[in-house]
């Protein structure tokens, strides 16, 4: 039992109200770090903890946002746009996803489209991308016959739809740029993407998830992303050769090196690469705004030393359902929090 618990119960023992019980401890000039418990190590170096104002606003967010949620655990992975509290903040998240999404795939396209095409292609997938709500990290998969046989059908078929999608795009700038005879090699470049990733989620399965770390999810996203941008790029060369043999047009070898490059990295957009993406820019307003600091996973592993928290692997929760609704009633004041 942590100290702040022993408190608690003592308060509960003598009818007095949980405030006056635990506000000392926040709100007065007595420091924090005296309750941290005598083990030897703390998460922070002496004098650079968060002042007692932060620590209780930062708690204070942070119950309130689990009590929406109707939640009691946290995981750093698991923050969402709906942390963002006005409309404003809404509206830079989407933009900011659009425009960083938008330049990566400006990037891939001026390599074999130019101008033109880039600014086409980073336009629109901007658009789609920051358009995306939800923040979807994507844990360790493992291969699965029974997954196989009920879901790569399916799954194909959902991939060939978002490469159609995705090959309008494509034909259009081809044939803007290369004519008439170029609109089927747009779309089918699309169709092969499409079903390479139909082929990827109808045959692999993300494993249980028991987080052992901090932000476990969105480490295991960025692995995948890299390790899908190297299969799915050369998966994209292997089987775009096939097209361009069927329809009996010249192999260039540096431009399908260029393509097998840009389509990898939409894999690994696709495959994690959006969750890390969508995760940071989420992590940067939040922290800009001050209802986080920097280094969230430090902050909450120095709660738990206070004994508001406690830990289990990468998930947090506060000790018991009286001290996170405590929190959650706190009145929050901006303007007396500064930023960490």
């Amino acid at each position: 039992m942590s100290r702040f618990d022993s408190k608690l119960n003592a308060s509960h023992s003598t009818n007095q109200p949980i405030i006056k019980v635990v506000e000392p401890n926040l709100i007065k000039d007595k420091s924090l770090t005296s309750n941290v418990p005598k083990s030897g190590k703390t998460t922070y170096l002496p004098g650079t903890e968060p002042s007692i104002e932060q620590t209780y606003y930062w708690l204070t967010r942070l119950a309130r946002q689990l009590k929406q949620d109707k939640s009691t655990e946290f995981l750093i992975e698991t923050m969402q746009p709906s942390w963002l509290e006005n409309s404003t903040q809404k509206g830079l998240y989407q933009v900011g996803i659009g425009l960083i999404t938008g330049l990566i795939v400006a990037l891939i396209y001026v390599g074999t489209t130019g101008l033109i095409g880039a600014s086409i292609g980073g336009l629109s997938y901007g658009v789609i991308l920051g358009c995306t709500q939800e923040i979807y990290p994507i844990t360790r998969l493992k291969f699965s016959l029974e997954f196989t046989k009920s879901k790569l059908l399916p799954s194909i078929l959902e991939g060939l739809w978002w490469g159609l999608i995705y090959g309008i795009i494509d034909a259009l700038i081809c044939w803007l740029l290369w004519g008439l005879k170029w609109l089927f090699l747009g779309m089918a470049d699309s169709l092969v993407w499409g079903l390479i990733e139909g082929f990827i989620w109808g045959m692999l399965v993300p494993r249980f998830y028991h987080p052992t770390v901090s932000n476990q999810a969105i480490k295991e996203s960025a692995l995948n992303a890299g390790i899908f941008t190297v299969i799915g790029g050369l998966a994209w060369v292997v089987l775009y050769m096939g097209v361009l043999i069927a329809a009996r047009e010249p192999l260039d070898p540096l431009d399908l090196l260029i393509d097998g490059i840009g389509n990898g990295v939409f894999f690994g957009i696709y495959v994690g690469g959006l969750a890390c993406i969508q995760h940071v820019w989420l992590h940067l307003i939040l922290k800009q705004s001050g209802a986080i600091p920097w280094n969230y996973a430090k902050f909450l592993d120095y709660a738990t030393e206070l004994g508001f928290l406690e830990r289990e692997g990468g998930r947090y929760r506060f000790i018991n359902d009286t001290v996170q609704e405590y929190f959650a009633q706190m009145p929050l004041n901006d303007g007396e929090v500064t930023q960490d």
